[in-house]
């Protein structure tokens, strides 16, 4: 390769390692592995419409599947949080019994 091409790939590689590791950090982790999904699945979709790859009806319910339980998942984690904070609202909410009790 040219000396430019390489300079490039020294420089940014190790960069993108670097920018990925300190946006990982920020973020929960169910969020990183969500994205985790989304660098094949664009891949996927290149091949697919791009490049006129076969996609079988194997393919579609194995896509089908991965991203539902995917899905499941974030809706889980929605509802875990949510309810978390409910019962962390509760627990800080000041006591209703009954007065001088």
């Amino acid at each position: 390769g040219s000396p430019n091409r390489q300079l490039n790939s020294r420089t940014f590689g190790p960069s993108a390692v670097i920018w990925f590791t300190v946006a990982a950090r920020r973020l929960p982790l169910n969020v990183v592995g969500l994205f985790q999904y989304i660098g094949p699945t664009l891949s996927l979709l290149l091949a697919v419409f791009l490049f006129d790859e076969p996609f079988t009806t194997t393919h579609a319910v194995t896509f089908s599947l991965i991203w539902s339980a995917l899905g499941l998942s974030t809706v889980d984690t929605f509802t875990r949080a949510r309810r978390q904070e409910r019962l962390k609202l509760t627990d800080d909410a000041p006591d209703s019994g009954p007065p001088g009790g």
